[in-house]
């Protein structure tokens, strides 16, 4: 489960090295058994298709590895149906905020292993104990491990 770094990334909002990292991270995730995973409809989605719209090279081209290797390929996307909340309680909907609501349905109905995020408040966040087994990993430390495994 991965939030939008993977987009900014794409699109160069992070620089050049980021760039060349995620689009390596997509061309070892199209060649692996590993998947992402997407809820039909959310925030993520609509941002991952509005790539497509960029006219720079580079971006296009990225965009087309993600919507073409990974987002339309069953084995490589699991693709939550319509946008559903699981995170409904009074508890859990003062802990996590309103935007990234979403991400940690997707987590839930999607068995992710992981969530992996730039957002050192949504890392933060994950060491409650009433969001237990919930692991979200920074960015930087997820693709350097996978990275190197792959």
């Amino acid at each position: 489960m991965l939030n939008e770094w993977l987009l900014h990334d794409l699109q160069g909002d992070s620089g050049t090295g980021a760039r060349d990292e995620s689009i390596l991270f997509l061309e070892r995730l199209r060649s692996s058994a590993d998947c992402i995973a997407v809820m039909v409809g959310s925030p993520w989605e609509r941002k991952a298709y509005g790539l497509m719209s960029r006219t720079d090279r580079i971006t296009r081209t990225a965009s087309k590895l993600l919507h073409l290797s990974i987002l339309l390929d069953l084995d490589h996307c699991v693709r939550i149906g319509e946008p559903k909340t699981v995170f409904d309680s009074p508890e859990w909907r003062s802990l996590i905020p309103s935007d990234d609501r979403h991400l940690f349905d997707t987590y839930l109905l999607a068995g992710a292993v992981a969530l992996v995020t730039t957002d050192t408040t949504l890392i933060d966040l994950a060491k409650n104990p009433d969001l237990a087994g919930i692991i979200v990993r920074h960015r930087d430390e997820f693709l350097k491990e996978y990275l190197a495994l792959s």
